[in-house]
């Protein structure tokens, strides 16, 4: 490009250097071009507010930040000044050149512009106009809306000293009712986060971080701190309104607990007490520690959706007998927290809990099952012969010892159809892990019971078709990968991670499954 070339019919201003000083006939056409501007873009404004679509092609130029088109296209018509000036410095001079010269930006170009630009000592617009109005932009005569030639050369005339002051004042005066708006609606979104954000505020978390949040100043890793601060609160929260639960049961209980002490001793004061109020209150102190083994249940045991998912493995079984029925109900051994009476409430079989916390006795009557607080052995010996589907008892037989247990058992027998079941689930000592610490967290469990002499009990106690069902579902049970064939001493190595796997991440429950003859 060459020094002083003149824009068609707009006076004469260089595009290289300097700017010579306009004459007073050059401020009177950019006045009128400015005056023609302005009505265009508040005609454009009102008629995109009435709903009406403007025409207007696909932006030519990526978005700032983005690597600028690996093609050179021929310059479509319908090129917007605004499209131009989305991209960033470089960006946008590569761009530049490839829509107006249809070529890559060379060494000069980058640099005349490159440095100004960063600078602020030149605008894009008059980068533009120079691009344009050079020799080799008119020849190829790219087409470009927007008052570029007008916009360019009152760039220029605004840096002439003294002079450029009167139009540039001028300019600001005209497009004054604008700014105010643009400013108002940027005020209304503030407000709107502000609003949409008030729960940040009120948590008091960070208030300085939060502000800088709001006014775009926080960059990625103040904002990932802020999340993470966020979710550190949440993880708190719900820790606190565990415990509050926990301490608020505890205390139900022990209140409830204490009545019960005060009305019997009410009713004998002055007398002695009785056998019978002596075992009422040795009942009472049985339960010292069931709201205790509540918590225990909550914090190890899983959630209540985990647990129920882990018992969908019973739902087949139960059916292919025909249990959950009415003459023949299943019968759910240390119900706990009623997962499973939900599970098979959900489809419509029927079943009975039973269980002797009172605490969790409440909670499952007051979801809406029907639950019994009672002994299981007592339980059992009171229905008819035949009278029962199925019985299940989840993480129940090894809390009991085993003279009970064998006593259980026989009764279990007593009270199943032909063709009804038993499903005990225990914790499977051949995971070692749960075998040598997890089995021990419940300090109520008496011992492990392997697979194989659960299997054994039953069978010996009249059970027939007697299985082991290992649970792996929904535990989070992770086996190690075998090393590639094309390793080295792969044989060796995978040998040893079987032998891992088989003794860490084998299945940690167990169900025995037998059947009445």
């Amino acid at each position: 490009m060459t020094n002083n070339q003149p824009l068609p019919n707009k006076g004469r201003a260089t595009y290289e250097h300097d700017v010579s000083p306009p004459t007073k006939d050059d401020i009177d056409r950019i006045m009128h071009r400015i005056r023609e501007e302005v009505a265009s873009e508040q005609s454009s404004r009102a008629q995109v507010t009435e709903g009406a679509v403007a025409e207007s092609a696909p932006s030519p130029i990526p978005e700032a930040g983005v690597e600028p088109f690996a093609e050179r296209p021929s310059g479509p018509p319908g090129n917007r000044v605004e499209d131009f000036l989305l991209a960033d410095d470089e960006a946008f001079l590569e761009n530049a050149y490839r829509r107006i010269l249809n070529r890559d930006l060379d060494h000069g170009g980058r640099e005349r512009f490159l440095a100004r630009l960063k600078a602020k000592q030149i605008s894009k617009l008059e980068v533009l106009a120079r691009l344009r109005y050079s020799p080799e932009g008119r020849a190829n005569g790219v087409p470009i809306r927007g008052g570029l030639a007008v916009w360019g050369l009152m760039k220029a005339v605004f840096r002439v000293p003294i002079l450029g002051y009167l139009p540039a004042l001028l300019i600001h005066l005209i497009r004054l009712p604008v700014a105010v708006a643009n400013q108002e609606r940027t005020t209304e979104d503030l407000w709107q986060a502000i609003n949409e954000n008030r729960d940040i505020v009120n948590k008091k978390v960070d208030h300085e971080k939060f502000w800088d949040v709001v006014n775009g100043k926080a960059d990625n890793g103040r904002l990932a701190e802020l999340e993470s601060k966020l979710a550190a609160l949440a993880s708190e929260q719900a820790r606190l309104l565990h415990k509050y639960q926990d301490q608020k049961r505890t205390l139900l209980d022990s209140q409830r607990r204490l009545n019960l002490l005060l009305e019997e001793a009410r009713k004998r004061l002055p007398e002695p007490f009785d056998q019978e109020q002596v075992a009422t209150l040795t009942a009472a102190a049985d339960h010292w520690l069931d709201a205790h083994y509540v918590s225990f249940e909550d914090a190890f045991r899983g959630t209540r959706a985990e647990i129920k998912q882990r018992a969908e493995v019973y739902l087949e079984l139960i059916r292919s007998v025909g249990a959950g029925t009415e003459e023949h109900p299943v019968i759910d051994l240390g119900c706990g927290r009623g997962e499973l009476l939900e599970l098979l409430k959900d489809h419509n079989l029927v079943a009975r809990g039973i269980d002797l916390n009172q605490l969790l006795v409440k909670e499952c009557r007051d979801t809406g099952f029907e639950v019994i607080e009672a002994d299981a052995m007592d339980y059992l010996r009171k229905l008819h012969q035949a009278s029962v589907g199925a019985i299940t008892g989840l993480h129940l037989i090894e809390h009991i010892p085993f003279n009970q247990l064998v006593q259980l058992l026989d009764e279990c027998l007593r009270v199943l159809k032909p063709g009804g079941l038993v499903a005990f689930e225990t914790p499977n000592p051949e995971n070692l892990r749960v075998g040598a610490c997890n089995f021990y967290f419940d300090p109520t469990h008496l011992h492990p019971l392997p697979p194989l002499m659960s299997q054994f009990l039953l069978e010996a106690r009249g059970y027939v078709a007697v299985e082991i069902k290992r649970l792996s579902e929904h535990r989070s049970v992770e086996s190690l990968p075998l090393s590639p064939a094309e390793t080295p001493d792969a044989q060796a190595l995978n040998r040893v991670i079987e032998f891992i796997n088989a003794n860490f991440a084998t299945a940690p429950d167990y169900a025995v499954i037998g059947y009445k003859a």
